[in-house]
């Protein structure tokens, strides 16, 4: 007995023999795989410059300070390669989510409350449009400086081309970046 599923395939329905089937099918098995040992590529690649960002991290923010420290100097003229290296400090500040209210608190408290900045959103229907509109030239009387966009979410946009392409209905390809593809998608 067989052990190969498409042994069991019904194939009264196919245009094609089973020959030129069973050839096809195997091309998508490889064409499978083929896919799935770039995903692995993919994740070993990035992996890989991950690893390689750390390591360049470690040399600039660690051995080449030390190194020039153990000169004596800030700064290192490399004649032959045009190059000049520095040391100088560097700033990186990050709020993270769980931690942004006790940030913002402390920034009111400590007279630098002037740097936060407050945003605002609503969102409108297309029906509302006057009610936006209206709600912005309030909100500017009261002399604060708001926009009022018009935006559509990827998702959405992405939703209704789709509906006009499926339907064969016209949408202006480069006005809206459309760009239909057949592609596989693994579950």
């Amino acid at each position: 007995m067989s052990t190969d599923p498409f042994d069991k395939v019904d194939y009264s329905g196919v245009d094609k023999p089973k020959q030129a089937f069973t050839e096809a099918a195997q091309y998508v098995r490889d064409l499978y795989t083929r896919a799935m040992n770039e995903e692995r590529e993919i994740e070993r690649l990035e992996s890989q410059l991950k690893d390689a960002r750390e390591r360049q991290r470690v040399i600039l923010e660690d051995e080449l300070p030390k190194a020039m420290d153990d000169l004596g100097t800030d700064e290192f003229n490399i004649p032959e390669l045009k190059v000049k290296i520095k040391v100088r400090d560097k700033v990186f500040a990050s709020v993270t989510a769980d931690r942004r209210d006790l940030a913002m608190d402390w920034l009111e408290q400590n007279q630098a409350g002037d740097i936060i900045k407050r945003e605002v959103a609503v969102a409108f229907g297309v029906k509302q449009m006057k009610d936006a509109e209206a709600l912005r030239d309030r909100l500017r009387a009261e002399g604060l400086d708001c926009q009022c966009e018009r935006n559509v979410h990827p998702s959405t946009l992405k939703a209704f081309v789709t509906r006009k392409v499926e339907r064969g209905e016209d949408i202006p390809h480069d006005l809206f970046g459309v760009r239909v593809v057949r592609a596989a998608e693994f579950k």
